[in-house]
């Protein structure tokens, strides 16, 4: 089981024994970010770098059991990093994403090594690249989906007090898994529609005060 799936499964399994009130903090964490996360990126890159270095952590551990002191030397080293680069960290984070997702991909397909490595690198100039030209879509991009991600979580904790509701989306999740690709798919477009406004907005208030 990969890194990715130990987060997964373990943060689902917290979902489910949560309380309700559990649920609140997280609806409004994502909340914040989906509206406004590009004014905390700075706070969100550090976490997004710790997230990606706690599964690089578990991955490294080469265990079949949830290696919490993998994880967590994994979130600090890469939380550091992202500190240390922090005025490229879209780039760099959007790179990691690409590379990721292209070497993937290709395993899939059941690439050659030297295939693998050269579909990576490309992943990561190529999204690191256009992160570099793009910086404010990667970063509207980044929190609204994280923002996404934790209202539904949030949402999901709430909803199971409300036995017919609850009801209603496991069996919507159950039949259609992708559904939950949905659900947070929306509010990340929304999210980058509003972040993208209220950056246009605040730059001409700058300019109209220069």
């Amino acid at each position: 089981m990969s890194g990715a799936s130990y987060y997964m499964h373990d943060w689902i399994t917290f979902l489910r024994d949560a309380g309700p009130l559990t649920g609140v903090p997280l609806a409004v964490g994502g909340v914040l970010l989906v509206i406004g996360g590009w004014r905390v990126w700075k706070y969100a890159a550090v976490l997004s770098f710790s997230l990606l270095g706690g599964i690089v952590g578990q991955v490294l551990s080469q265990t079949e059991q949830l290696s919490f002191t993998w994880i967590a030397v994994g979130a600090i080293a890469a939380g550091l990093i992202g500190i240390v680069v922090r005025k490229y960290s879209s780039t760099v984070l959007a790179g990691i994403i690409t590379g990721t997702l292209a070497g993937s991909f290709l395993s899939s397909l059941h690439v050659g090594d030297i295939g693998l490595w050269i579909g990576i690198i490309l992943g990561l100039l190529g999204g690191g690249g256009w992160a570099y030209a793009n910086r404010q879509q990667v970063i509207s991009g980044i929190t609204s989906v994280e923002g996404g991600a934790l209202l539904v979580s949030g949402l999901a904790v709430m909803i199971a007090e409300w036995p017919t509701a609850h009801s209603f989306f496991s069996t919507i999740v159950y039949r259609s898994p992708g559904m939950i690709v949905f659900f947070i798919f929306v509010p990340t477009v929304v999210g980058i529609l509003l972040q993208h406004a209220d950056e246009a907005h605040s730059s001409m208030k700058s300019h109209d005060r220069s």
